[in-house]
């Protein structure tokens, strides 16, 4: 008998849906990429959890657990999806105990960017102590606060929504249903709508070997400095971890947006001894694995607390 168990992590994107199977050791034991397209057919939410379904049944290993990113706000009490600006039917949708209650397992659920921080912290042992902040620029842009290991949250579960505030005199549509907001221009959407408008021969992932000197490109790098230059000047983090799937492109200028960065950051404190990981390694699955490592941390507290409560 199989006793080896592992923990579905899932990573919903604006572009791609990845499933996987994560054992003990946060081995990859399987893994699906389907398009996020597929779940605009019927009801999102049922093909979702259809999906889900299906995944387990194929595994040889139990599940413990389900854990899912979503590119989207959150309720304060990780149950409802909210708003999804970049994937249509999940606005306002409750997930946590439906699902639980479909697949006879614990489901959590964060947002997309909190769990790819999470695997970014276990793959480049960055200390948890103090304050970590993320940024990954995929097809939006995805923004973390961590303090002392956890993720704030705020109010109504809201926080980190750095895509989302307005550029001065710029009022172009984003999919939350405001005009000109940050990811416009400094998150793959805002990419694609210039290589549209002026690169269209262009496969997007080779914009930046072809045009390396254009300046609408080169404003667009120092755009996504300014989203997170703003985040460190009011946080002052003790690390800071750019990741994502548009700074892994070929012949992105990684250095030139670090200089940007440390140039544009208040001096002299924070100053340029800023802490900058660069996270890319493992980046396709990273939201896979971070999935199953925050459903670890959830189980743990959760056995922890039960423990305290028999003892009392």
């Amino acid at each position: 008998m199989n006793t080896e168990t592992c923990i579905v992590g899932i990573d919903i994107g604006g572009t791609n849906i990845r499933m996987g199977a994560v054992g003990e050791a946060n081995e990859l034991l399987k893994e699906i990429r389907i398009k996020s397209s597929a779940l605009e057919q019927g009801s999102p939410r049922e093909s979702l959890l259809r999906l889900i379904r299906d995944f387990i049944n194929s595994l040889e290993v139990t599940t413990r657990a389900v854990s899912i990113g979503f590119p989207s706000t959150i309720n304060r009490e990780r149950t409802k999806v909210l708003s999804t600006p970049n994937l249509k039917g999940f606005d306002n949708i409750e997930i946590k105990q439906s699902f639980q209650a479909a697949l006879g397992l614990p489901v959590f659920i964060e947002k997309d960017a909190c769990m790819l921080i999470y695997n970014d912290i276990e793959t480049y042992k960055i200390p948890t102590t103090g304050m970590v902040i993320g940024f990954y620029i995929g097809t939006g842009l995805g923004n973390v606060i961590l303090y002392e290991g956890k993720p704030i949250i705020g109010k109504d579960g809201a926080t980190g929504e750095l895509g989302h505030i307005p550029v001065i005199g710029r009022d172009d549509l984003c999919g939350c249903g405001l005009r000109g907001c940050l990811e416009m221009y400094a998150g793959g959407k805002g990419l694609e709508i210039m290589r549209a408008r002026k690169f269209a021969q262009t496969p997007i992932e080779r914009i930046f070997i072809e045009y390396p000197e254009d300046a609408d490109l080169r404003a667009y790098v120092k755009n996504i400095a300014v989203a997170v230059v703003t985040e460190v000047n009011i946080l002052n983090p003790d690390y800071i971890v750019l990741s994502g799937g548009v700074l892994a492109m070929d012949g992105f200028p990684y250095d030139e947006l670090v200089a940007h960065i440390r140039s544009m950051t208040r001096f002299p404190i924070p100053g340029p001894d800023i802490n900058i990981i660069r996270a890319l390694s493992n980046s396709s699955s990273g939201g896979v694995t971070g999935a199953a490592i925050f459903a670890r941390r959830m189980l743990e507290e959760a056995d922890r607390l039960e423990l305290s409560g028999r003892a009392t």
